[in-house]
């Protein structure tokens, strides 16, 4: 709608300017998630009208296809592209590819949720698999996000996930503020379909 996107332009105009009075753009990765998260929150409140399938590649409780069997993986933790935390703000505990072998190949590409478990602790989270079309990845990985802050890394240690629901396909993303929309999205719905209690079975696999 063209008045739509005239209020959105001069809404991240004023954005930009505010933020830039106020001293708060950074430099590199750190700057440009400030900037796109502003601009998908800001997106997210003009556009609040429209249903959540107004945004690229959302996923919702309705589509989700449930794992049967629930899909096991384990394997130490390894280091990722290191765009996890720094540019999307959604660090990843990604897991060995090696350590996955040929199983790797047999799982669909997309975002899942489920669970993961890590030194004794049962958590939350929601898994790319896949080659990151967006960032035309050459190599397919499984990316966990684990639905918890952690105070420090845990590179090397032995991670296991189910997963219990495939929430969307891969997409390739026209910008970083459509990416970043997904993404919260999609951890949005994979904590309401844990919620239900419909696939807390599925720990007993870890």
């Amino acid at each position: 709608v063209p008045v739509l996107a005239l209020v959105i332009d001069r809404a991240q105009a004023t954005m930009s300017a505010t933020l830039l009075e106020a001293g708060v753009f950074l430099a590199g990765s750190a700057g440009a998630l400030l900037v796109a998260r502003a601009r998908a929150a800001m997106h997210r409140g003009l556009a609040s009208a429209a249903p959540a399938a107004g945004v690229a590649g959302a996923s919702s409780i309705k589509a989700i296809t449930r794992c049967s069997p629930p899909i096991v993986l384990s394997g130490p933790v390894s280091k990722g592209f290191g765009r996890g935390g720094k540019l999307l703000g959604c660090p990843t505990a990604n897991l060995d590819e090696a350590a996955l072998g040929s199983k790797l190949d047999t799982i669909e590409t997309g975002v899942y949720f489920g669970w993961a478990k890590l030194e004794g602790t049962v958590y939350k989270m929601v898994t790319s698999v896949g080659w990151n079309p967006t960032f035309h990845n050459d190599k397919k990985t499984v990316e966990p996000h684990i639905l918890h802050e952690f105070k420090a890394d845990f590179y090397g240690k032995p991670l296991s996930i189910v997963l219990s629901g495939r929430l969307r396909p891969e997409l390739e993303f026209k910008s970083m503020e459509e990416l970043i929309s997904a993404i919260d999205n999609d951890k949005a719905v994979a904590l309401e379909a844990l919620a239900t209690g419909a696939y807390d079975a599925d720990c007993a696999s870890l």
